[in-house]
């Protein structure tokens, strides 16, 4: 966290448009940064994810599948079958 702190602030004083954030709940910085006037797009890797993400106020999501690489959680599925999952209420 005190590493991701200093990326923040780094990015606030450089105005950098948009983040990409992934690998942790999205509400630790999305408001900080709306504040910041920048946009903010969270990796998911699961339909309550995105739900999450909606829910704080992210800008855009990125669908990433197990392919992706890297662990995403208990509930990993391909992006093939997230991203159709996604639209569906």
């Amino acid at each position: 966290m005190k590493y991701s702190k200093k990326c923040v602030e780094v990015v606030i004083e450089e105005a950098v448009p948009v983040v990409i954030s992934s690998v942790g709940a999205p509400d630790v910085y999305t408001k900080k940064l709306h504040e910041a006037g920048i946009k903010v797009i969270h990796a998911i890797s699961t339909p309550r994810h995105a739900r999450k993400a909606e829910e704080v106020g992210v800008d855009a999501v990125v669908c990433e599948g197990y392919e992706a690489g890297g662990h995403k959680g208990f509930t990993e599925l391909t992006t093939l079958v997230l991203t159709p999952w996604l639209g569906t209420p």
